[in-house]
């Protein structure tokens, strides 16, 4: 598939932001960014790396990390149209914390912070869309904390399928129950309740 039609997924996240480029503004905006694309189980973001950040033209990622027992905690999911990124390695130029792997062959266009600066100064409206994603960003954080924190295994599973509704045969049971913070066996038990009450 050409390359161009995977550009009609970040024009139609602009115009969900109210904003509407020319074709040759798109053109101008999309030279800020390096496509990049990843196999299966390849990663973006390894620990120590400097992030960018990354927007999803295809495919779906996850961002997670991995404790001293080399146990693997899952943080984050993108699909097409969301952003994804170490956001605190982004804005600190400092290494990652965390790991983005690709769950299944993906493309992706991936900025650097100082490219950030230079497209803002090019496309000074784009700004506002920036800072309201890192709102939502950072509201859903909140919320991820609060649902791992308070709320039971049950409700848990609940939220997640709220969020991802349209992606759950897209990710592995392993990962989802990582997710949830409950054993693969658990998940299985919460993913049957749930389809046979349809």
């Amino acid at each position: 598939m050409p390359l161009q039609t995977y550009y009609s997924v970040l024009d139609q996240f602009l115009k969900d932001n109210n904003l509407s480029l020319t074709q040759d503004e798109l053109k101008k905006f999309i030279s800020y960014f390096t496509v990049e694309k990843f196999k299966k189980k390849e990663h973006l973001v390894v620990v120590g790396q400097n992030s960018s950040n990354y927007f999803v033209l295809q495919g779906g990622l996850r961002m997670y990390y991995i404790d001293e027992k080399e146990h693997e905690y899952n943080l984050k999911f993108a699909f097409e149209g969301w952003w994804i990124g170490d956001v605190v390695s982004y804005i600190n130029l400092t290494g990652a914390e965390y790991l983005v792997q690709a769950m299944e062959e993906t493309i992706v266009i991936g900025i650097t912070r100082k490219s950030q600066f230079e497209m803002f100064e090019e496309f000074p409206q784009i700004k506002d869309v920036y800072i309201s994603e890192l709102e939502r960003a950072l509201v859903w954080t909140f919320q991820r904390i609060l649902d791992s924190t308070k709320n039971t295994a049950n409700e848990r599973f609940m939220n997640f399928m709220k969020t991802y509704p349209n992606f759950i045969n897209r990710i592995s049971d392993a990962n989802i129950a990582s997710f949830i913070g409950v054993s693969p066996e658990y998940y299985s038990k919460l993913k049957k309740t749930y389809l046979l009450k349809g």
